[in-house]
């Protein structure tokens, strides 16, 4: 997911792919250059594949068997936005014919260039030189300036070749090449770089897809224990118990992958989105969970956040506030200002210009430029954050204003001006609530879903698309610094809760029955998250435990769900001493990424949330 969370509200139209100044120190040395040399030599240019490969230096940074190049210091820059945030069909992208069009004739000149025997364009024969494909067009894509480049459906690619003996080996190397450019591949954060591996999944005949390479790259990622690349394994009632096991102890090491997709729930909601059946059973996702269509689509799934604690701030702040009568009064009031809050995105997603982009068009097989509207879907994706808020905000409202008659709505409306200034705060739910199995939430949160939904239903973008969004989203940082105080205990500027989740020390099985009894539809399907801090402690030693409740989940019908294993103490230790956890990993919004690599903003928030989670006073 990118992390710099695109609003297209507030995006110049001038899109640039660029690394910041930190990035080319951490290189500088790489390349024999001091900082001040480095950052001169950056001139930007346009985005035109025959200057950029032209340019391109060859510095093979490719593990054991494998050959990999990425000159860092190739800076693109596009009139407009670059499509990226998303996998091409490796399948194939590898097995095609290079014909005689200028844009293949500059990638055959660059295969020369490179000048390794590994690099051909022949269709490749064996795993390793299956392997030796992928990482060259995915270098490719990133050389030219896309970014969060996903990596697809590798078991099902990788499935006509078979499986070696020294394919562990193989896939370790092919990991461990990905992760080469880990610093280069970030977005704002390091670690956020897209490159999710998805395996497993059910077959347009409902039966479940796995194979000795499903397992074998669990095993590697495992076994490498490294942050980057990431994997979404597609979970359902019918996949086989020891994959959920590897997949668990795959978990337990605190990589935080793999992340689970429900396909007996998802799939059912991109068709009703209006993907065709194959599409829908062969999805994948972009750069962290939310579903696409992979090799036909041009879906951009993050370009705008629906912010319904924002909401909430400006319906208590709004004159009109203290004279509502009741309850249906204050829901429309809010209903209201979620409606301006959607309007505003769609007149931001109406202003975007796509990037031409002929190197993504052929490897996806376009006869059509897909900037042009030649993919076969061309929907957008928007996220959100902050229901929580909004929902528990709304139930105190009803709870201490109307029912208890604790407060006046003018009460309300000076603890959130004063920003809870006098200490008063009964408003943080702890039973009942936005999380828990408390009807009313479950009630008042699918309501806000439908008219989310009514708001973008009847949208299509310039290029015909449609919308959907999700309650996921990476902003609950950035996106709560700049939004006032809201009615469940959240203070002006502080985050807003991680996804779909409750850090608070109930039950694991209470957020999941929550989350199961949410009612999305084709429009509610870009990525919902269930998002599980897990004490490190508890997990190693109750493996068969959580492959249970995972199944129980699967069954019960949650959409996703991604597990944090930490401990409280070893985080706290961790700030303290960071030089103890060189290679600590922890889970942040949607990707994996060293603890000591993080801001210290992130750091804190992981701290309080293993905090509550452990119940610690």
């Amino acid at each position: 997911m990118n992390s710099t969370v695109k609003n297209v509200i507030k995006k110049s139209p001038v899109y640039t792919i660029y690394r910041d100044l930190k990035t080319y120190k951490n290189y500088s040395n790489k390349y024999g250059i001091g900082l001040k040399a480095a950052v001169q030599e950056v001139k930007p240019i346009k985005y035109d594949l025959p200057a950029i490969l032209k340019k391109a230096r060859i510095v093979n940074e490719g593990v054991g068997n494998f050959f990999y190049s990425i000159d860092h210091s190739i800076v693109v820059k596009t009139d407009n936005i670059i499509v990226d945030n998303m996998p091409v069909d490796y399948a194939y992208v590898i097995n095609r014919k290079l014909e005689d069009s200028d844009t293949e004739n500059v990638i055959k000149a660059f295969i020369k260039k490179i000048d390794d025997s590994r690099v051909t364009l022949q269709k490749p024969t064996d795993l390793k030189e299956a392997l030796q494909a992928i990482l060259l067009w995915n270098s490719l894509l990133w050389q030219t300036g896309h970014t969060l480049v996903g990596l697809g459906r590798l078991d099902k690619v990788l499935a006509p070749y078979d499986v070696p003996e020294n394919a562990e080996t193989l896939i370790e190397e092919f990991l461990q090449t990905l992760h080469q450019e880990y610093t280069f591949k970030s977005a704002s954060l390091k670690g956020d770089t897209g490159q999710i591996i998805i395996l497993g999944g059910l077959d347009d005949s409902n039966n479940y897809f796995c194979n000795e390479y499903t397992r074998l790259f669990i095993k590697c990622l495992q076994k490498v224990h490294l942050p980057d690349p990431k994997i979404l394994l597609r979970c359902s009632k019918s996949m086989p118990t020891d994959l959920l096991e590897m997949a668990m102890e795959c978990n337990a090491t605190g990589i935080g992958s793999p992340l689970f997709s429900n396909d007996d729930i998802v799939i059912s909601k991109l068709i009703d989105f209006g993907y065709d059946t194959e599409d829908a059973y062969n999805y994948g996702v972009s750069a962290c969970w939310e579903p696409l269509s992979i090799g036909n689509s041009l879906e951009q799934n993050n370009l705008a956040n629906i912010e319904y604690g924002r909401c909430v701030n400006k319906m208590i702040l709004d004159d009109r506030f203290v004279h509502c009568a009741d309850m249906k009064a204050i829901i429309e009031l809010y209903i209201e200002k979620l409606e301006e809050n959607c309007q505003s995105i769609i007149h931001g997603l109406n202003s975007i210009h796509w990037q031409k982009d002929p190197l993504l068009s052929i490897m996806m097989g376009l006869g059509k430029d897909i900037s042009e509207g030649g993919a076969k879907y061309n929907n957008y994706g928007i996220l959100s954050i902050g229901m929580s808020a909004a929902v528990n905000s709304i139930l105190n409202i009803n709870n201490f204003v109307f029912d208890k008659q604790e407060y006046t709505l003018d009460d309300i409306q000076n603890i959130i001006k004063d920003n809870y200034k006098d200490g008063v705060d009964p408003f943080s739910i702890n039973k009942n609530g936005y999380g828990t199995d408390d009807e009313e939430a479950v009630k008042l949160t699918n309501y806000l879903i439908r008219e989310t939904e009514d708001n973008f239903r009847n949208y299509r973008n310039p290029l015909g698309g449609k919308v959907k969004f999700g309650l996921s989203s990476p902003g609950y940082l950035d996106l709560g610094k700049n939004c006032g105080a809201t009615l469940d205990g959240r203070k002006s500027n502080e985050p807003f809760q991680t996804h779909i989740s409750r850090d608070k020390g109930e039950a694991l099985t209470e957020i999941m029955n929550f989350e199961s009894k949410l009612s999305f539809t084709g429009l509610s399907a870009n990525a919902n998250v269930l998002d599980v801090m897990v004490p490190a402690s508890l997990i190693k030693d109750n493996i068969s435990k959580f492959v249970l409740y995972m199944k129980g989940g699967i069954k019960e019908g949650i959409f996703q769900l991604q597990m944090n294993v930490l401990s409280y103490a070893q985080l706290v230790d961790a700030k303290e001493y960071p030089v103890k956890y060189p290679n600590l990993i922890v889970r942040v919004w949607g990707f994996s990424a060293y603890f000591n690599d993080l801001p210290e903003e992130y750091k804190d928030n992981l701290i309080r949330r293993a905090k509550e989670m452990e119940m610690i006073s």
